[in-house]
């Protein structure tokens, strides 16, 4: 039987075919991986049928990590597959924690990462159990500017999973609120994403060059990220003749309708868009950029910000949700959401040498570096669940 361990439980997680899918609920519980056991367990729906396994276990930077799959229903009566995929939801998760509390014990504690739709799977076992939850959320649905915490079904589950949670924990005093808003009553925590700062640092010697170098990394999804104001504020600034690129990293269902827009503003020798890249590629494309620039309509906390500030990249940004919590004029410069001429302006006048890397890297150590969020997290599981804890 394996040492006491918490049961981290996700909604969305990394995958071969998804890897940064969810990529901050992987980075929180390796954060919480530092200071105590734990597993992960992660249901996820796959198209195709599955020719040879249901399960996957693998292990990452020493975390256990056991991926279950099913196939999402496809019949042709369409309109009764949303209830299939329920059933098969709902089945899958209750095989999957079977088959953890066979192999490794019942978990001492439990960990939810983003409350719906993982609380449907998952609402049966909580009630059979008399063991402590915590429920980290990132979730943007929450806020106003969303809109999209709405509907019966959703709206009654997570309420239940946040009844159900001895502690909830959110990114931000921006999200806090949010769910706040919604009657969502619990004992809440603030804890930010952690940022590997081992990973996301410096060049020891940036090259000073007189053409402006701006990056974006993104969903590409208008409703959120504000696509069609970036590019507005770059075709601004190419009509203005400065010397300038922005290299777009990302993919996403809009991703074509947003290179096709940029096409058609003629931005072509300015505006590059560069589709999915690795975790290395963009490190390295954060350390040379002049500066990360992001125009979100809302974020809930923006964790691409402090990775560029870790790597001593300023930032020009819109105040979307969380970000003033955190942003000062040391760090970059702040807009208006969705002032496209402010952005313009921000962008043609920028100017890189006022900031300094080292203060931007220390920020991010003192605020969300992996140590500081472990310590956070430490705290919380201390008061609730201790044997669950590594020991020095």
């Amino acid at each position: 039987m394996s040492k006491p361990y918490i049961l981290a439980l996700a909604s969305w997680f990394p995958d071969t075919d998804a890897p940064f899918h969810g990529i901050f609920n992987f980075h929180i519980i390796k954060a919480l991986s530092k200071i105590a056991h734990v597993k992960v367990v992660y249901v996820k729906a796959q198209s195709k049928r599955l020719a040879t396994e249901n399960h996957r276990q693998t292990h990452i930077d020493g975390i256990d990590i056991n991926y279950f799959y099913y196939k999402r229903p496809n019949g042709f009566i369409s309109v009764l597959n949303p209830l299939f995929q329920w059933f098969e939801f709902k089945r899958t998760w209750k095989t999957a924690i079977q088959h953890m509390i066979q192999n490794y014990g019942k978990p001492s504690g439990v960990q939810m990462h983003i409350a719906f739709p993982l609380i449907i799977g998952i609402k049966s076992f909580l009630k059979s159990q008399a063991i402590p939850m915590v429920l980290s959320e990132n979730w943007s649905g929450y806020c106003a500017e969303d809109g999209n915490y709405k509907g019966l079904l959703k709206t009654r589950y997570t309420r239940y999973a946040v009844l159900r949670s001895a502690a909830v924990i959110t990114s931000s005093n921006f999200l806090k609120t949010a769910m706040q808003r919604h009657g969502l009553k619990a004992n809440y925590s603030v804890i930010p994403n952690p940022v590997n700062t081992q990973t996301f640092i410096p060049l020891q010697h940036k090259k000073t060059e007189p053409k402006k170098r701006f990056v974006h990394i993104s969903s590409f999804t208008q409703r959120e990220k504000n696509i069609k104001g970036l590019l507005d504020a770059c075709a601004m600034l190419k009509n203005s003749g400065q010397d300038f690129e922005l290299e777009c990293i990302g993919t996403g269902t809009e991703w074509l309708l947003w290179k096709k827009y940029s096409e058609t503003l003629q931005l072509q020798h300015h505006v590059r868009f560069s589709g999915y890249q690795d975790a290395a590629y963009i490190v390295q494309a954060l350390q040379q950029a002049t500066a990360l620039v992001m125009f979100s309509f809302f974020e809930t906390f923006s964790v691409v910000i402090l990775e560029a500030l870790a790597c001593g990249t300023p930032v020009i940004c819109s105040a979307a949700g969380a970000i003033p919590e955190y942003f000062t004029n040391e760090l970059g410069i702040m807009v208006s959401v969705n002032d496209t001429p402010a952005l313009y302006r921000a962008m043609l006048n920028f100017k890189p040498e006022q900031y300094h890397p080292s203060v931007l890297q220390n920020f991010v150590n003192g605020f969300c570096s992996v140590d500081m969020v472990s310590a956070q997290w430490k705290t919380i599981w201390t008061s609730l669940c201790p044997e669950v804890l590594i020991r020095p």
